[in-house]
């Protein structure tokens, strides 16, 4: 027989849902020369069944059943079962192109390459509602098909990092002892397996065929947990401390550490839950604060943006929360959601379409007993601006309030789940209370008859014959009809949030 030509390593933990799609990508590669390691890292679901019954039908599949230690552990375990001359990665909630691993082998094989990768897509849905993103992994045209040294092309450290659309020669991450940190978990443990290999490999090429096939849909993805905060700082942490241990490579990498570092941050910065980011720039500035008095960062690869940003964290984190992060929103749409399945997507669609692209949504599951909490899951994991609560049923005033302690716009406004949204609904309304410094902007509706289909305007919601002729005006200015005026709905109007909250 043969030698192994891939070792393809899958880390398993309660991905039944996904599984078979995956496996079934695996074992229908073009490449046959291949073994594939799955790791079942202690699922409590169905996934170690799915793995028994794979590895009864194709002989390739071997299966390592071990207790939950994260993410980084099981990859560990994974490539030192491995016997092939590259190894490659494929997460258990993706699945690959037939011809994905046969291309990197030949591209690694005829180039003496210690790293070969492929572009790959996001994706969302399935058959019909699949929507697809291309990537580009190596981000220009002129960086693919050729060989590069990242030490001799330092900008080979913007490309995009990720572990799981490459191959890598296996006697080159044994030699360098290039393995996954073992924190708990899944969140951010491939960062200082792509760095490090990143720093020791002399050859690597990038290949212009998107092979890879990336969720973006999974609820109970790491990318979907925005609790966990400090993951990230972690890892940086760990990356650091083994750059230390090697003096070469802290002398050479040390400028492009720092800027990947601050790449990781922001984006981590915009994942966490909004009610965490006012610590987490102050740890930001703290720990950046450090490193630039020991002369490690070096202005000359950051871009002047990303330079300019970095210092303003540093000199100040708070004036950098208060003028940058909290104006970065500026809508805060809170939304209770309580068994509305039928009604939530073309309501959460319709948010996600909105012109105001600075806005987050709050969606407070309220205890729903159908399936709305995958619903808002589901866009979270596709949508950053989406997050989720999940409470007690204890109705939508409750479920506001509990959104609204987690809001950080600049306005906030409560809207219902079980209705939908002109695209410039948030533009227009953020457009006129900035306009007239207002407290509230009340706007009109329309109203929806689901058995007609008929739209017609909601006329009494809001009376403007009887309005103050003046702009913006006061109760004071209409104290007598204020009532006749406007309807008590939440949702057809947009407060100022330090108003609301002055006034609890």
């Amino acid at each position: 027989m043969k030698d192994t030509a891939v070792s393809i390593i899958v880390p398993v933990y309660n991905v039944e849902k996904y599984l078979a799609q995956c496996m079934d990508s695996i074992v229908s590669q073009t490449l046959k020369n291949i073994e594939i390691i799955c790791v079942n890292d202690g699922s409590s679901d169905k996934s170690g069944d799915i793995l028994v019954d794979y590895a009864a039908k194709d002989s390739r599949i071997k299966v390592i059943n071990k207790e939950n230690g994260g993410y980084g552990m099981a990859m560990n375990v994974g490539i030192r079962a491995a016997s092939g001359k590259y190894i490659g990665i494929v997460e258990p909630d993706d699945y690959i192109l037939p011809e994905m691993y046969e291309k990197l082998y030949r591209a690694a094989e005829k180039n003496g390459c210690d790293i070969v990768k492929s572009d790959f897509y996001r994706f969302t849905g399935e058959g019909d509602s699949l929507v697809t993103t291309y990537n580009k992994t190596a981000r220009t045209d002129e960086n693919y098909n050729r060989v590069i040294c990242p030490a001799e092309e330092k900008e080979s450290f913007r490309f995009i990092m990720n572990t799981w659309c490459g191959i890598y020669r296996r006697d080159f991450i044994v030699n360098h002892n290039i393995l996954h940190n073992e924190t708990p978990g899944a969140s951010f443990q491939d960062n200082g397996f792509w760095f490090k290999g990143f720093c020791y490999a002399e050859r690597i090429m990038f290949i212009p065929d998107a092979l890879y096939m990336n969720r973006r849909d999974n609820p109970g993805s790491s990318v979907a947990n925005r609790e966990k905060v400090y993951c990230g700082n972690e890892e940086y942490r760990l990356i650091y401390g083994s750059m230390c241990e090697d003096p070469e490579i802290k002398e050479k990498f040390t400028d492009v550490f720092m800027m990947k570092k601050l790449h990781t941050y922001m984006f981590n910065l915009r994942r966490i839950s909004s009610e965490y980011r006012h610590e987490y720039i102050r740890r930001f500035s703290e720990e950046f604060g450090v490193s630039k008095k020991k002369g490690e960062l070096c202005r000359a690869v950051f871009t002047p943006g990303e330079w300019t940003e970095l210092m303003q964290i540093i000199r100040d984190p708070d004036e950098y929360y208060y003028t940058v992060e909290c104006k970065r929103i500026k809508v805060s749409a809170v939304l209770p959601v309580y068994n509305c399945e039928k009604y939530l997507r073309q309501c959460l669609d319709s948010l996600a379409a909105q012109t105001l692209k600075d806005f987050e949504a709050i969606c407070v599951d309220d205890g729903s007993e159908d399936g709305s909490s995958l619903i808002l899951e589901e866009y979270a994991a596709k949508d950053p601006r989406f997050t989720v609560i999940h409470t007690k049923n204890g109705g939508a005033g409750a479920a506001r309030n509990s959104g609204m302690k987690k809001a950080c716009g600049e306005y906030i406004i409560f809207l219902d789940s079980d209705d939908y949204y002109e695209p410039d609904m948030l533009e227009e309304a953020y457009r006129c209370a900035r306009n007239d410094n207002a407290d509230i902007t009340v706007f009109r509706s329309k109203q929806y008859d689901e058995e007609t289909r008929e739209i017609t305007p909601c006329t009494y919601s809001l009376r403007t014959d009887k309005l103050p002729k003046k702009r913006p005006f006061s109760i004071n200015d209409m104290e007598h009809s204020i009532f006749r005026c406007f309807m008590g709905w939440a949702w057809d109007k947009l407060y100022r949030r330090s108003f609301v909250l002055n006034n609890e």
